[in-house]
């Protein structure tokens, strides 16, 4: 989604607008140009959300940082080691030494009195596992104290147990005991009554506290936002939002800018987020987006490496609210306002990703015991377009085969149009399945194989078919190659290669499989017959400037022919 730093900046009072321009576009190196240009960037940054300070720290990259870490405020600070410090619920110390170095750099003093404040029982648990600190009780208790050991005071003597970061940890004790010498002192004694296992629960803790405020919930509460929902609980959340009490719009003054900035430009959703006038609405479109966002990645486990993680999850929330407001506005742009007015995005989610999971559901009853799972088949029997779809499709979150020149083979649905069109295919590929598997038992025992050759469907059926044509046993073995030459002779009139296949062949291409479908499947002949439609069109075109002579068993490859002698498939 395309949105200017114009239409996505905060008005005079929401505190925003003393953002410059560009600070949310362009390159890192532009980003923080941008921010130490500015005759205020102590204010602009901290004028921004803890999240969006994040991605912009994020875009300029950590080794460029410390100017950020500098203007940053320590709730920023705080927000930053919350997501940077942790593998799962245990401080990651390599990451934790890291990020104090980088702050040590950027503000010393700062970080010294932010310890012995709201970090503190951060440096408890940084120092207890970094340091080695011996206590000096008399002139004689430290007679056999090993080399490498430092003290500030003549009492308390510390090591790092990696000699190499000593300079790190003394700078910062230096720092510590000019602030305060007594805190300073406090601190190292208290690390000899310290249970690490204790504390680090405690922590976590708080941390996840902190989190939920920002959407970020354990991943087992977060799993929720892919709990599918009807499009009718839409309804019902907008006869309800009427009757509930307004917010504090003062709530939605911090939320996030990035993250809607980062949603993929096209469809409803994006036209409703350009054409929202109100603030107030926007704030709490920002504030809602963010969260989603957030909640998304903790129900993923993803921890976010850079902007592209963003751009990737807010792909994935602008898609599915875009399916569920195109499944209930259609093209209409002011239902689709009001939706969003009446609706959390959150509730959009959830329902378009529960239309995706309709889908799902429903091919995931039809493939175990389908025809062609039994014969063990892959995906590629179904031809690459309808066999990527139901390989995407029957995933427990269904995803959509992307185009050439997408990231990945598989994305998340964006449009309606995406998952009607994978529901039509799957609707093709089980009315096929159906016709495949009552062919496979009209067919003689010693034509029918333990197995269809490696071809697509779209093989197998013209084979077939051209088998019918010849008057040859019904089955789905290959076509002597005189006899393939002799069906497009018959079709084209002639031996020419110029010539095009009547198109009033492909009613009598559909009727030969339509006589032996039972008159109780009568409910899947209109899938059977535009699937029918489908294979008889790719094969005229992939056929169109073939001649009988030119037939090749190497290279045909929707009508199955029996190698010639000497002549191999390939």
């Amino acid at each position: 989604m395309e949105i200017t730093d114009t239409t996505m900046s905060r008005t005079a009072a929401g505190g925003r607008d003393t953002v410059p321009a560009g600070l949310y576009g362009g390159s890192g190196r532009d980003v923080l140009n941008a921010l130490l240009d500015h005759e205020k960037p102590h204010e602009v940054l901290w004028s921004l959300s803890c999240e969006d300070f994040y991605w912009v720290l994020k875009k300029v990259g950590e080794e460029d940082s410390l100017p950020l870490l500098a203007l940053a405020s320590e709730e920023q600070w705080q927000f930053l080691l919350d997501l940077e410090l942790w593998e799962g619920d245990r401080l990651d110390h390599v990451k934790t030494f890291q990020w104090i170095s980088r702050l040590q750099q950027a503000d010393i003093m700062r970080v010294a009195r932010w310890f012995f404040g709201e970090g503190q029982a951060l440096v408890h648990m940084y120092l207890f596992r970094h340091l080695h600190v011996e206590v000096k009780i008399d002139e004689d208790s430290l007679h056999d104290l090993r080399e490498g050991f430092i003290t500030l005071d003549g009492v308390y003597y510390f090591r790092p147990l990696d000699r190499r970061q000593a300079p790190e940890f003394e700078a910062l004790l230096r720092a510590m005991a000019a602030e305060d010498r007594l805190r300073y002192q406090s601190v190292l004694s208290g690390l000899s009554g310290l249970i690490p296992a204790e504390t680090e629960e405690d922590m976590y803790r708080m941390r996840s506290v902190r989190l939920a405020e920002h959407g970020f919930l354990p991943r087992e509460e977060a799993l929720a936002v892919y709990s599918p929902l009807q499009p009718s609980a839409a309804l019902r959340e907008a006869r309800e939002a009427h009757r509930a009490v307004e917010p504090d719009p003062e709530i939605f003054q911090e939320a996030a800018l990035t993250p809607l900035m980062m949603a993929p430009a096209g469809g409803l959703f994006s036209e409703v987020a350009f054409s929202v006038k109100d603030p107030v609405l926007l704030d709490r479109m920002r504030l809602e987006f963010s969260g989603l966002c957030n909640l998304i990645m903790s129900a993923d486990g993803l921890v976010p490496e850079d902007v592209g993680d963003l751009e990737k999850i807010s792909r994935k929330a602008a898609g599915y609210v875009n399916v569920a407001l195109e499944h209930l506005c259609g093209d209409n742009l002011s239902r689709a306002m009001l939706q969003v007015e009446d609706t959390a995005l959150l509730t959009l989610f959830r329902i378009g990703f529960g239309l995706a999971v309709e889908v799902g559901r429903r091919a995931g009853r039809w493939a175990p015991d389908s025809w062609w799972a039994a014969r063990g088949l892959s995906y590629e029997f179904w031809g690459e377009l309808w066999g990527r779809c139901v390989e995407g499709i029957v995933r427990s979150k269904p995803v959509y085969p992307s185009g050439i020149g997408d990231d990945g083979e598989f994305r998340d649905f964006r449009s309606i149009h995406e998952i009607r069109h994978c529901a039509s295919i799957l609707d093709k590929v089980m009315a096929l399945d159906g016709l495949l598997r009552r062919l496979s038992a009209a067919c003689a025992p010693e034509s029918r194989g333990s197995e269809v050759p490696e071809p697509t469907v779209q093989a197998v059926l013209i084979t077939v078919w051209a088998r019918g044509l010849l008057g040859l046993e019904p089955g789905f073995s290959p076509v002597p190659l005189e006899e393939a030459r002799r069906v497009l002779r018959v079709l084209k009139g002639g031996d020419s290669g110029k010539a095009r296949i009547p198109a009033g062949n492909r009613s009598e291409f559909i009727r030969f499989f339509l006589d032996v479908v039972p008159a109780e499947d009568s409910g899947t002949l209109d899938s059977l017959e535009e699937a029918l439609s489908d294979v008889w069109e790719e094969f005229c075109g992939e056929y169109r400037a073939v001649g009988a002579s030119d037939l090749d068993p190497r290279f045909s490859r929707l009508l199955v022919i029996e190698p010639s002698d000497g002549a191999e498939p390939e």
